[in-house]
């Protein structure tokens, strides 16, 4: 983003003896851009450079970029964001000796980077004002700016001209403005001047100053600095606060969830929110004493990896009600899983804006990275929290915070947004309340998930049509095309003389029934990638045919990399009626759920979860078991099966049940959401 100059602002010159000195007028300034403020004197005022500082009525902040003093004079430049916005009527600069001869210019620039090379001149003759000696002059970058301000002392006449163009390729310095005085003596006069040299949208030029002339030589004091042009903004997706609900997010109750749009509203609202005494993370709420305010993007059409290298940029409209609440702008950012509305906080969330708010409405703009990479999942959602943290001292009790969006105006009043400088694309809002679509029977081919539905699950595997299942036939994955393996004997390719074998089918379901009846669904590190899996959510369509059958350990799904394996996934019957759900360390991580024969024998849904609640068991969406072990399955290493019934004639047998379709989840659903599913699962 290039540098530009916006507008002259504010200047002055007076001969009066004091250490501070005001320049007034009136000017809009926008937040974002930057202003610039050079004040000129004839006192040798050695810390000035240091020691002294510069304030608006606005309330902004100014840095000193440069400045020194002279024997017979002092000259400093200071930067100060826009923070706040709106009329600029008075800036002040204080040091800390006084003068007689003094002038002082402000002018708004925007695209102004960061600061490189300094220079000036604390005394001289020379009949012009430069950033850079005449001798060693600066390369100034494409897209930079040099900005500059100087004064002669003792002028006669008061007239200032832009210098000459320099450089390779020439660029032309620009007057912004000028101001001297008269009368009495000369020797008692000031003349000076503010300017500055745009560098080329190109290319680099060399051998450049920043510079004006005087028709007299005379005493010269300067001093400036070069800067490269700022960052280009965001250019991917920005999201509006809303206060739409068209989103169909699953989440408990307590919390108003709002809408995160590509489309900004019409009309602004505001929403107030409480101070507190110390407060430092205090959520918005729906007006005050309401419920707490959370913004939620549709669910994403594709993945993608927010990278530390990539740009979030907030743009917030705020207030309080009196400088005395000290409060201030903070954003909590989440990426919001899909099958569980599970709610995983960015790292280096939350983000502070850093500066107070003031009474009036006022934009607040700011950036911020992520800590690490965060990999989002399709049909995940980004969502927002927006907080009233302090900001300007102890935030004190007694007042309230005001937040506007919904305004449709851009960059006005209630233009509140978030940007990611990734593109990201969303679904529409329209999934049924179905997860997956209705078959009257589960067809051979196609995909059946509704990816934009929140309770969508990873994988889910469905039986086939017919009445018997070749071994070595496919079993299709409807969500990813992940598809499985029926076998009968060893898995193996098509071709390997068993073709010939088959499977049951029964109803709309699959029957496993021998020791070497099973569906080899993939592997662990396909399924759930490398590192480690933290939780799981296993969905069953059940019946278990025959109670008695021989040997009376069988199993329903299994995963057993070696036998003290720590990446062991398994839903098994033993002992009976004891149905085991194993998610971690084989003999060590898992639950036992004492059935009946009958239970089992009836057509359910079941539904096992492992995670940070520990092991859960449900049956037709009630909590049948659970203990609190908090496991994790290793999943690095594990190129090993997962599978329903056996999957291989040494590696478990599979037990007399069976089984409609099969949902895994990466993720430990939420109670809510094992209920939901247990009662519409497709």
């Amino acid at each position: 983003m290039a540098a530009a100059f916006v507008q002259a602002l504010l200047s002055g010159a007076d001969k009066t003896s004091s250490t501070s000195f005001t320049i007034s007028g009136s000017k809009t300034v926008t937040v974002g851009n930057d202003i610039f403020v050079s004040f000129l004197c004839g006192a040798n005022i050695t810390d000035i450079g240091t020691n002294s500082t510069c304030t608006d009525n606005l309330g902004n902040s100014y840095t000193i970029e440069n400045g020194s003093g002279g024997s017979s004079g002092s000259a400093v430049l200071y930067r100060g964001a826009v923070v706040y916005g709106g009329t600029l009527t008075s800036q002040t600069i204080t040091v800390s000796a006084s003068s007689t001869q003094r002038a002082a210019f402000s002018a708004e620039f925007s695209g102004v980077g960061t600061k490189g090379l300094t220079d000036g001149q604390n005394s001289g003759t020379t009949a012009m004002i430069y950033m850079g000696s005449a001798v060693v002059q600066k390369d100034i970058p494409a897209g930079g700016i040099t900005i500059g301000g100087g004064a002669w002392l003792q002028p006669t006449p008061n007239t200032i001209t832009p210098s000459a163009a320099t450089g390779t390729p020439s660029v032309t310095p620009a007057l912004v403005s000028q101001a001297g005085t008269s009368g009495q003596s000369a020797g008692s006069n000031i003349n000076a001047c503010l300017c500055y040299t745009l560098g080329l949208s190109g290319s680099t030029s060399t051998s450049v100053f920043c510079g004006a002339n005087s028709p007299t030589t005379s005493n010269v004091h300067s001093a400036g600095a070069m800067y490269s042009p700022a960052p280009a903004p965001p250019s991917g997706t920005k999201v509006f606060l809303r206060t739409t609900q068209a989103h169909k997010a699953f989440f408990p109750s307590g919390r108003d969830i709002f809408d995160l749009s590509l489309t900004a509203g019409s009309s602004v609202v505001a929403k107030a929110v409480n101070t507190a005494a110390s407060g430092t993370d205090i959520q918005w709420q729906n007006g005050v004493a309401g419920n707490a305010m959370f913004f939620i993007s549709p669910p994403l059409a594709a993945g993608f990896t927010l990278t530390t290298t990539d740009t979030i940029a907030f743009n917030l409209w705020a207030l309080e009600s009196n400088a005395s609440a000290n409060g201030g702008l903070r954003v909590h950012i989440y990426r919001v899983q899909r099958w569980a509305n599970a709610v995983a906080e960015f790292g280096n969330s939350p983000f502070d804006r850093g500066a107070e708010l003031i009474t009036t409405i006022n934009r607040f703009n700011w950036t911020g990275n992520v800590s690490s990479n965060i990999p989002f999942d399709e049909a995940d959602r980004i969502g927002i929290g927006i907080y009233l943290t302090a900001a300007g001292g102890t935030m004190a009790s007694g007042f309230t915070a005001t937040l506007d969006f919904e305004g449709g105006t851009s960059g006005a009043d209630g233009d509140s947004w978030v940007q990611f400088s990734n593109t990201v694309t969303f679904n529409t809002e329209d999934p049924p309340y179905d997860i997956l679509q209705k078959f009257s029977a589960f067809p051979s081919t196609g995909f059946g998930g509704i990816k934009g539905h929140p309770l969508c699950p990873d994988y889910a595997w469905f039986a086939e049509t017919g009445t018997m299942i070749r071994h070595n036939s496919k079993v299709i994955d409807r969500i990813k095309g992940r598809n499985g393996w029926y076998h009968n004997g060893a898995p193996g390719q098509l071709g390997d003389g068993g073709d010939s074998r088959t499977i049951q089918k029964t109803g709309m379901g699959v029957r496993f029934r021998s020791s070497i009846d099973g569906v080899v669904l993939g592997y662990q590190d396909e399924l759930f990638g490398t590192g480690n899996l933290r939780g799981i959510t296993i969905v069953l369509a059940a019946r278990r045919c025959s109670p008695n059958n021989s040997p009376q350990t069988g199993a329903w799904l299994l995963s057993v990399p070696n036998a003290g394996a720590s990446g062991m996934i398994a839903v098994y019957v033993h002992n009976g009626v004891q149905l085991n759900f194993t998610f971690g360390q084989n003999s060590v991580d898992f639950l036992d759920y004492t059935s009946t024969a009958s239970e089992l024998a009836a057509d359910n849904i079941w539904a096992f979860t492992g995670g940070t609640r520990g092991l859960e068991t449900w049956l037709n969406g009630r909590k049948v078991a659970s203990n609190a072990a908090k496991t994790t399955v290793v999943s690095s290493n594990n190129h090993y099966k997962i599978s329903f019934g056996s999957n291989d004639a040494s590696d478990g047998t599979a037990d007399d049940v069976i089984i409609g379709f099969g949902y895994i989840y990466r993720a430990q659903l939420p109670p809510a959401a094992i209920q939901q599913i247990s009662r519409v699962p497709y």
